[in-house]
């Protein structure tokens, strides 16, 4: 809820609801026995289904306005979000927090594997954890849903936000695999953030939320800032603007400060440039100023 007030905050407008039989939303959360957080193929389906409503509820309010639209979601939509998508070609761009593209079972079976300790990067190193994601048995048999598959029919901007020290999903295995996808002309993203776990997007740290606004604005809303410098219009991400805030803030408190100089001061010194050409500087070596 704290993210989709931000996203407000910054003229975006948000549909966020609760997860079928969650809260005040009815229906019932299906899937298999307790223990495997219910991501069977046939939940994740339905769940998909319900983000394509919400997505259909959203543009029904916009009243068809030609405003892209697009699905954000933490965890389970790693799996939820390109499934919907690609049965969907209204949804413009994702962004996903600690989404994973890994298949279900090699989620659990990564996640058996550090057991909820949250010390587990201390001791174990990355190559291990894939050697477990991948070869270890199974504790539950259920038909794997794999991302890959739907992501691989996509064109549409995608972001992923991983925590380093995350011990639910394998983020060193989801990053190989989305540099495979980028490979083949995917127009995916991802950023990692060394100090978080599967959190990111209710951490402390608002590193995450903050790169998944601009991001959102610039990549996949394309909305442009003036660059005062050029009198251009900007994508401040791709011009390594990574504070746009405070670029602004700066800007005006300068102005703000010349402004108030002018206005207490009876005149004004500059210097107007001379038409004659500058005298050529002379001595050095070639080649050296």
């Amino acid at each position: 809820m704290e993210f989709a007030k931000r996203l407000a905050k910054e003229g975006i407008a948000v549909l966020t609801y609760d997860k079928r039989g969650v809260g005040e939303s009815g229906g019932v959360y299906v899937g298999p026995s307790v223990g495997t957080n219910n991501i069977d193929t046939t939940n994740l389906n339905l769940l998909a289904q319900d983000a394509n409503a919400a997505v259909k509820t959203f543009q029904a309010y916009l009243k068809n306005k030609k405003i892209p639209v697009g699905l954000v979601g933490f965890s389970q939509a790693g799996w939820i979000i390109p499934i919907a998508a690609s049965k969907n070609p209204q949804i413009d761009f994702m962004v996903l927090f600690s989404g994973p593209t890994i298949t279900t079972l090699e989620q659990l079976r990564f996640q058996f594997y550090t057991n909820g300790n949250n010390n587990f990067w201390e001791n174990h190193t990355e190559a291990d954890a894939i050697d477990h994601t991948l070869n270890d048995p199974d504790r539950y048999q259920f038909a794997a849903t794999d991302p890959k598959i739907d992501l691989n029919t996509l064109a549409i901007p995608g972001l992923w936000l991983f925590g380093e020290k995350d011990i639910q999903i394998l983020v060193k295995l989801c990053i190989e695999q989305l540099n495979t996808l980028k490979a083949q002309g995917k127009p995916f993203e991802y950023t990692s953030f060394p100090t978080l776990g599967h959190n990111t997007s209710s951490s402390n740290d608002t590193a995450p939320v903050d790169t998944a606004i601009q991001w959102i604005k610039q990549k996949a809303l394309n909305i442009k800032n003036l660059n005062f410098q050029n009198r251009a219009y900007i994508n401040m991400l791709e011009t390594e603007i990574i504070d746009p805030t405070k670029v602004t803030r700066v800007a005006l408190e300068n102005a703000a400060s010349v402004s108030g100089m002018l206005l207490t001061t009876e005149c004004v010194i500059t210097q107007v440039k001379s038409a004659e050409p500058a005298m050529p500087m002379g001595g050095g070596m070639p080649g050296m100023m």
